[in-house]
């Protein structure tokens, strides 16, 4: 089993969200602040590459599809989305009004968010593409001015830039930024808000952006 992603749920355990090594179907494993093994379950799911709690104590495991799970490791609903072109959700996060915002890839060469309702139901998508590189969506958060912020990649073999979009509540860009000179950070993997700006966790560094997503 392997473990691609970490959340602590509201009852103060943590659920550690996966996949299985041969057959890439979902594993889930639930543990207590010691360490202590809560259960250890599997699902006849797609594949899992990210996580995130939900309000209710359970937690959301994607990509390329969602599924639902109660505190319990109980299944209440499964959601595909490949009919869409989605290959990977690399982040996924519960919004504030209950529903769900993912990114990752589709196509193969295209970055891709999505945002669902409460049962996963696709309200709007957008597809990120380029007719020269490769887009990957990689990490995002709830905005402060309404709407979200997403980061991701744009590349080939020669060249790597950091990407940042700024969405609607609807999914309508606001703006997108292109970042050249900071392929020594590698790519973001947590946006997080640190009013009134965000901070991007990169593999090897950081970088903090304001609301328009000018460098600070």
């Amino acid at each position: 089993d392997y473990g691609d992603g970490l959340c602590r749920t509201t009852d103060g355990n943590f659920i550690i969200g996966g996949s299985t090594r041969y057959n890439h179907l979902t594993v889930a494993l639930k543990f207590n602040s010691y360490g202590d093994v809560i259960w250890l379950k599997h699902y006849s799911a797609t594949y899992g590459e990210a996580i995130t709690a939900t309000s209710d104590g359970g937690c959301l495991i994607a990509s390329p599809s969602f599924l639902k799970i109660n505190s319990s490791g109980d299944s209440i609903w499964y959601q595909n989305y490949s009919s869409h072109g989605v290959t990977n959700l690399y982040d996924v996060i519960q919004c504030s009004d209950g529903g769900y915002i993912a990114c990752g890839r589709a196509y193969y060469d295209s970055g891709y968010v999505m945002r669902t309702d409460l049962s996963g139901n696709l309200q709007w998508e957008k597809v990120i593409s380029d007719s020269v590189l490769i887009v990957r969506m990689f990490s995002l958060n709830e905005a402060y001015s309404n709407g979200y912020i997403a980061s991701g990649i744009r590349f080939d073999l020669n060249q790597y830039q950091m990407l940042v979009l700024r969405l609607d509540i609807n999914g309508v860009e606001i703006w997108s930024k292109i970042y050249s000179s900071v392929d020594s950070l590698g790519r973001v993997v947590k946006i997080i808000k640190t009013s009134p700006n965000y901070l991007l966790v990169c593999i090897k560094g950081l970088m903090k952006i304001d609301d328009q997503g000018n460098v600070i």
